[in-house]
């Protein structure tokens, strides 16, 4: 969309509930030009509009070359993201975007990254975490560090298991309070970390690139 400022017709392609409260819709494009002419960098977003109610902000966390598919987690909270959360596969709303300046990416590159996060603040660093994995020769060391205050609250816990077995990898997972199927660290006391597929903190390339998100607002 080469103008962010007018809405453009998504239809929801699919719907996952990912824990209470919290879901991800993956929208996709209908008008063939719109998509055609639709770019994408890591962390924006879309303002998404529920007819009647309102429009919020919410982050895209997919990689910009899944742009026919754009995927936004959302919790539900007030009036239109409780609407939106009703939505299901084929329904049609309106969204605006992508706004916002993105993750400088590319001045990470041959550097390690380090991405710490918070609640549902690790929503728009997925999409960073894709766009490193899709281009991993040219980035050092990943470390994902993600808090939360329940043990019950993690979402995507599959994935970060999945990244934790990579090569240069690194994910380091805690809650305030954890639960008897909870393995990793928590404020009474947890049992260790995720394990991890590269070296434990410490050398590397040089540099470090730091980005942080939390669920007030992102930060670099």
């Amino acid at each position: 969309m080469n103008q962010p400022y007018l809405p453009a017709e998504a239809q929801v392609i699919e719907r996952v509930q990912e824990c209470r409260g919290v879901f991800t819709l993956s929208l996709g494009l209908t008008d063939t030009q719109a998509r055609a002419r639709y770019a994408l960098a890591p962390g924006q977003l879309h303002r998404v509009y529920l007819y009647g109610v309102g429009e919020v902000p919410i982050s895209i966390v997919s990689d910009p070359e899944d742009a026919h598919l754009l995927d936004h987690t959302i919790r539900a909270l007030g009036r239109v993201t409780r609407g939106l959360e009703a939505l299901e596969a084929k329904d049609r709303r309106r969204v605006r975007g992508p706004y916002g300046r993105g993750w400088p990416l590319i001045e990470g590159e041959g550097r390690d990254v380090v991405l710490v996060t918070g609640g549902l603040g690790c929503a728009p660093v997925v999409s960073v975490i894709n766009y490193i994995l899709r281009r991993r020769e040219r980035f050092g060391r990943l470390v994902v560090m993600q808090g939360v205050k329940h043990a019950h609250d993690l979402i995507w816990r599959e994935k970060y298991e999945q990244w934790a077995h990579l090569p240069h990898t690194q994910v380091l997972l805690a809650s305030d309070e954890g639960a008897l199927s909870w393995p990793y660290l928590s404020g009474g006391g947890g049992h260790g970390a995720a394990r991890s597929g590269g070296d434990r903190l410490g050398g590397g390339h040089g540099d470090d690139v730091w980005a942080g998100a939390h669920d007030a607002g992102l930060g670099l």
